[in-house]
């Protein structure tokens, strides 16, 4: 796929689908020698709640499939 973007000049970006807006932005900033800036993360819980996330994501929205059981880093 290919990204028309005008700014400073007219840049053409060549992208596959899984590219995120934030890494579209750090190639246009590349081309236009401008300062990359960060990206605000939300804070990671602790405590009680990290617990209660770790708790609901292992053993409340199991999904019941066939076959070898998948890891919790598996994205397929």
């Amino acid at each position: 796929m290919q990204l028309y973007i005008r700014g400073q000049a007219c840049h053409v970006i060549e992208c596959e689908g899984n590219e995120s807006i934030a890494q579209i932005k750090e190639q246009v900033a590349v081309l236009e020698n401008l300062p990359v800036e960060k990206q605000d993360k939300k804070k990671k819980k602790t405590g009680r709640a990290k617990r209660r996330i770790q708790y609901n994501r292992r053993f409340v929205n199991v999904v019941q499939g066939f076959g070898r059981r998948r890891g919790p880093n598996a994205n397929s």
